[in-house]
């Protein structure tokens, strides 16, 4: 037996190639018999023939309540890194082919001591950056361009009425696998807030600009300290490149910003776990890479497929509210993020009314 759906999708579709159809006029003619006929599983299914004499403005809206959803545009098939996986066994192979890795993780994110639904989109991708002029090369000589792995980390959620929009990005050179350039925006109903990092000989020239009065404006430089942005990028790059042990880093511009904690180097210590089973990955098997700051109660772990492409399953972040808003002590909150969906796409070729649809295979939430 037909659905709704499939039934008027026939209907719909012989009215509107055969007859002019206006509101409240009478069809010229008794129509013919029809036959929809509709492939499923190699079998052929027969719609029945109808006869209309007359077409109401009520018959219409019957149509188009019921035909529209059958007649809205299929998302369009993706390749899921997991099948992309299992053809590209080496670096070059999996990531010099023209496309980028798009991973969209389900958040849990801590703010003003409570957790708020939100969404990550973590993409990598390959290009070829100037260490110069500290932007991607796409014209001209390339005697300063290097082969690099750019991260982009875009991750929304909603606190009562108002978003927050955060982007950080951070691009790697594949050979040394360290930090060239950083940058990091948030956006929400109060202001904006930006910052940048380019390394330089001797270490970073910072960029920060905050509409708070007491971040404001500021131009200063860094060490070459590690910072934990660039992490995600140096484990997809090697794991074995993540720093180890006890050492000065900088914790993501992210916490900073939205604690309002000061730019510079903390005391961290850091190490890699196998076999690692997080409750709210519900028992994957993973490596886990998690760095402390324990000046700061905050700790933040990857967790990881032990194999290449190192794909990240997910991530947690551990640290002090911003306050409590029962009152009393802050307490300790944990951000949590799951895999959802994990595609090798062109996304930047996929930018007409039409490509909309790859939304809806990435499973990205309406604007």
């Amino acid at each position: 037996m037909l659905s709704i759906p499939s039934l008027f999708r026939c209907l719909v579709h012989f009215l509107w190639s055969r007859y002019s159809l206006f509101d409240g006029i009478e069809a010229r003619r008794v129509f013919p018999a029809s036959f929809c006929h509709l492939q499923k599983r190699g079998s052929t299914r027969i719609m029945k023939r109808f006869a209309v004499k007359k077409i109401t403005p009520a018959f219409l809206f019957l149509i188009a309540l019921t035909g529209v959803p059958a007649l809205a545009q299929e998302a369009p098939k993706v390749i899921h890194t997991e099948q992309f996986a299992k053809k590209a066994k080496d670096f070059r192979s999996y990531w010099y082919r023209g496309l980028a890795e798009m991973n969209r993780f389900e958040v849990k994110q801590s703010r003003y001591g409570e957790l708020h639904d939100g969404e990550s989109v973590v993409i990598f991708v390959t290009e070829d950056f100037l260490t110069d002029k500290q932007v991607k090369h796409e014209f001209g000589p390339k005697t300063n361009a290097v082969p690099a792995m750019k991260m982009l980390n875009y991750r929304r959620f909603w606190t009562g009425i108002y978003p927050y929009n955060i982007t950080t990005a951070a691009i790697l050179p594949v050979n040394d696998k360290s930090l060239a350039k950083l940058t990091f925006t948030e956006t929400e109903w109060c202001g904006q807030v930006f910052a940048q990092l380019n390394k330089r000989a001797g270490g970073f020239d910072v960029e920060s600009r905050s509409y708070f009065q007491a971040e404001g404006d500021r131009d200063f430089k860094l060490a070459g300290i590690v910072t934990e942005d660039e992490l995600w990028t140096r484990l997809r790059l090697d794991p074995k490149s993540l720093p180890v042990g006890e050492f000065e880093a900088m914790p993501s511009l992210t916490y900073l910003r939205l604690n309002h904690q000061e730019m510079k180097a903390y005391n961290a210590s850091a190490q890699i776990t196998s076999d690692a089973s997080p409750a709210f990955l519900k028992g994957a098997k993973v490596n886990a890479y998690t760095i402390t700051f324990k000046d700061l109660g905050r700790s933040m772990s990857l967790y990881y497929e032990p194999t290449f492409p190192y794909r990240v399953l997910g991530f947690e972040e551990v640290a002090p509210a911003l306050f409590n808003p029962n009152g009393g002590a802050p307490q300790t909150m944990t951000t949590t993020g799951v895999l959802a969906e994990s595609i090798m796409l062109d996304y930047w070729a996929k930018h007409g009314k039409d490509d909309a649809a790859y939304r809806k295979s990435f499973g990205l939430k309406p604007l």
